[in-house]
């Protein structure tokens, strides 16, 4: 599915060295470590918003390193989730598949479905910016869905939420994860990667430990 060979960045003083990678397709990979230690940066490599200073990446078969993020078929929840607070929860769902040229009916379709399966359905009128951290949450999930991208990457989605919304995104990844989505989830927390992942992985001082 994914693989990075021998990555290298620097940041400052800060530098990601000779990370080797391999992501399968189907799985549900977590990548652990301490803040500070290179996990969102690797993130953000791989979504295409940082070029690497030296290395490779492989996705699908084809070398992806240096196009650009919006032309990866890679889907990113950010921790601060990026919504569109202006907009109410339908059409924020509704503005990946527009760039799917879908048309009106099949984008209504599409939205009820996503909204259904996070739990959200009551909520598509509402402003986005009147939901709960939770609520939030299941929205970045359901409009990265709607992206329908091969790849997922989440950036510590659990974080800003309660031991009880923490419970029931959870599920909602694990549900992801059984219907074949592969995800990479960067998380300092090493109780939620052994509940949610098959592999686990660990960064320091941004070198890769285990792969």
């Amino acid at each position: 599915m994914l693989r990075l060979v021998d990555i290298s960045f620097r940041a400052g003083d800060f530098r990601l060295r000779d990370i080797n990678l391999h992501i399968r397709e189907g799985e549900y990979l977590a990548l652990t470590g301490p803040s500070g230690a290179g996990k969102t940066l690797l993130l953000e490599i791989i979504a295409g918003l940082w070029s690497p200073d030296t290395g490779k990446i492989l996705f699908q078969g084809k070398d992806i390193t240096s196009i650009p993020a919006h032309l990866r078929a890679i889907g990113i929840v950010f921790q601060d989730m990026a919504i569109f607070p202006h907009l109410t929860v339908a059409q924020n769902i509704e503005y990946p598949l527009k760039r799917k040229k879908m048309n009106a009916g099949q984008r209504q379709e599409m939205i009820v479905r996503l909204a259904t399966g996070m739990g959200i359905e009551k909520r598509l009128s509402q402003n986005a910016a009147t939901l709960s951290g939770g609520e939030t949450q299941r929205l970045a999930l359901a409009r990265v869905l709607a992206y329908d991208p091969p790849l997922i990457l989440l950036d510590e989605p659990l974080s800003a939420l309660d031991d009880k919304r923490k419970e029931e995104i959870s599920r909602l990844l694990k549900k992801m994860h059984r219907q074949g989505k592969t995800i990479f989830h960067v998380t300092h927390d090493i109780r939620t990667a052994e509940a949610l992942s098959d592999r686990i992985l660990t960064i320091e001082n941004g070198m890769l430990k285990n792969g």
